[in-house]
């Protein structure tokens, strides 16, 4: 059983908030888009269970049947491939965008071409 002293356990919830605080105030000016801030509030509420309550490491870790430092890092690892995933995700879409989006502007500058052609004649 970890203990962790109460005096910690109200930092730790303080600074969560202030996550979470400082997430929807970059919502709320748009520099961080919403299907963005899920993952950093799912960083908060992780950051806060595993603060406040330090036994659900140990919950896991008996679930899992490894050590609880083990788990520690198959947690964090699991977790920042969930976050490289779900950035792939939205690179793959940026990119595919941006291939329309040039196809578009290259279809458009051919008709204007053809169209200056066909002013001159």
């Amino acid at each position: 059983m970890m203990e962790i002293a109460t005096h910690l356990r109200v930092i730790i919830g303080i600074l969560c908030f202030a996550l979470v605080g400082i997430i929807i105030e970059l919502i709320r000016q748009n520099r961080l888009k919403e299907h963005y801030a899920i993952i950093w509030l799912l960083t908060a509420l992780s950051i806060f269970i595993f603060g406040i309550w330090p036994d659900s490491l140990n919950l896991i870790s008996r679930f899992v049947r490894l050590h609880h430092l083990t788990t520690l890092f198959m947690v964090a690892f699991l977790f920042l491939l969930a976050i490289v995933l779900h950035f792939t995700l939205a690179i793959s879409q940026l990119f595919d965008r941006n291939k329309r989006l040039t196809q578009e502007v290259a279809w458009l500058k051919f008709e204007l071409e053809q169209m200056k052609g066909q002013e001159q004649n």
